[in-house]
């Protein structure tokens, strides 16, 4: 039984050897590709953490922006407006359709379960705390 372990594993070490290695352009490409991909994720977290509101305030800034400072960014400045509108009145639209709600209707789940099934619907703590105390002292309540 040994010996069947034993070749097993020179045949593994073997194949190590033979295994293709990396050059330092594959490696490159893979660290480049690699901080990309976090980036990305880190900018897709952000975005999804903002709520409906946050995007229309930011819609109304740059609508106020845009207008007011048109004078120092005669180039842009329309385009600034028109984001803003943009951004407003799309999140004012999903604020109808329930997008502006996330914890509205979600129910919260510990250990798969419901957290709601958790809680006791039986007596409230001062009362079986005042008849445990009642049974201790051998009396009925």
């Amino acid at each position: 039984m040994p010996d069947k372990f034993e070749r097993e594993i020179d045949d593994i070490l073997n194949r190590l050897d033979k295994f293709p290695r990396q050059g330092p352009a594959d490696r490159a490409r893979k660290a480049v590709s690699g901080r990309v991909g976090v980036f990305q994720r880190r900018i897709a977290l952000r975005i999804a953490r903002l709520s409906v509101g946050q995007i229309m305030l930011t819609g109304i800034v740059m609508i106020l922006f845009g207008y007011f400072f048109r004078a120092l960014i005669p180039e842009i400045w329309y385009y600034v407006v028109i984001l803003g509108l943009i951004l407003f009145f799309t999140s004012f639209a999903l604020s109808f359709f329930g997008a502006g709600r996330a914890g509205g209707s979600r129910q919260v789940y510990w250990r798969g379960r419901p957290a709601q099934s958790y809680y006791s619907s039986g007596p409230a703590l001062a009362r079986r705390l005042r008849e445990w105390w009642l049974r201790r002292q051998g009396r009925r309540f």
